[in-house]
């Protein structure tokens, strides 16, 4: 899921999402998400349980001007392990951060909706 804050003004038209592709730092448009709508998206390609995605945002305004696109984002690889009781537990990649806290990632939409399969 990649969620951000909408910039506050009239101008902007839509958010492209770009996703890094299997080549280093090339990016390609996945989505683009109305300047009205929620300012969330939910990449149903990519799989974290997989491996992590990197992802760069760009805003258009309503001339069609595109601009820079941000700062690479970088999600989290996460092993999920079902036990016969069906309790989950959530595992990250042995290169993240210790302080990164998985309990609020069983909340998401993505794993509610992966747990409940």
């Amino acid at each position: 899921m990649i969620v951000w804050e909408k910039l506050v003004t009239e101008d902007v038209s839509h958010y492209n999402i770009y996703r890094e592709s299997s080549v280093k730092s090339d990016y390609q448009v996945i989505a683009s998400v109305g300047f009205n709508e929620e300012s969330l998206y939910i990449d149903s390609v990519a799989d974290p349980t997989i491996r992590s995605w990197r992802y760069r945002l760009s805003v258009v305004d309503d001339c069609g001007n595109e601009s820079e696109l941000s700062d690479p984002h970088k999600t989290m690889h996460l092993t999920m392990n079902v036990g016969a009781s069906r309790d989950a537990s959530l595992a990250k990649a042995p290169s993240l951060p210790r302080d990164v806290s998985l309990n609020r990632l069983i909340k998401s939409s993505y794993m509610c909706r992966e747990l409940s399969a």
